[in-house]
């Protein structure tokens, strides 16, 4: 097959057919014993017998494709108001660090400016958790969005008493959220003004973020148990 499509056989991934509808089904793993019969077994509830594949060049061997893990990234240049998306190809046993190297490279940003970047998952429109460096690329599941955005200058400057206020975007009602909205989270700074001797008033303040929405978003602080507001 690579001699007649003038490519290297190592760069070739085959896929099995549906004999049922003809759509492409599953990739077939490389292996050394594997026999072309085998690939095209019988159905037996129908007697149908898979009679095609379909192939796929890859841009690097078959056998280095699969030691890694491809990661469909979200990239948020400017907070929620755009996204790219990415699929990216890391290594399964690599970390999140690792993620953020090859983002990176699509991106063409320097050093200094990856400095500031950070990974975080969510699921139905919700927040997960930030994605450390060092966190592993197969604790991620499958099921989840991975996002990746600058860290506001708010955060980067956040004071003692400062929290974080978790947003997410809903339809009318706070439990039909969609689950394809893209969550965040801003900070909100707890200033406190003497007004009088022995008197203080406590104001928030909410910074650096647009939460403008058609529809709603829900926002939650993480104040500490027991904290007055």
């Amino acid at each position: 097959m690579g001699q007649f499509l003038d490519v290297p056989g190592t760069h070739l991934r085959f896929t099995t057919m549906n004999p049922h509808t003809g759509a492409p089904r599953q990739a077939i793993k490389r292996s050394a014993n594997q026999l072309l019969s085998q690939i095209l077994q019988t159905s037996y509830h129908n007697y149908i017998s898979t009679t095609g594949l379909f192939y796929e060049v890859l841009d690097l061997p078959l056998s280095e494709l699969e030691t890694k893990k491809v990661l469909k990234v979200t990239w948020l240049p400017d907070g929620i108001s755009s996204s790219e998306t990415y699929d990216l190809l890391v290594p399964k046993n690599g970390q999140i660090q690792d993620l953020k190297e090859v983002l990176q490279k699509k991106l063409e940003f320097d050093d200094e400016a990856m400095k500031n970047i950070r990974i975080f998952e969510a699921h139905t429109g919700r927040l997960l958790k930030v994605l450390t460096n060092d966190y592993g690329v197969l604790g991620i599941a499958d099921y989840v969005d991975i996002f990746a955005e600058k860290i506001p200058e708010d955060e980067l400057n956040m004071d003692e008493g400062d929290r974080f206020v978790h947003a997410f975007h809903f339809h009318k009602e706070p439990v039909k959220v969609h689950i394809r909205g893209i969550p965040f989270r801003f900070v909100v700074k707890n200033v406190c003004i003497n007004i009088s001797l022995h008197h203080y008033f406590c104001f928030l303040f909410f910074l650096g973020r647009n939460l403008q929405t058609n529809e709603g978003a829900l926002a939650k602080a993480d104040w500490l148990e027991g904290e007055t507001v």
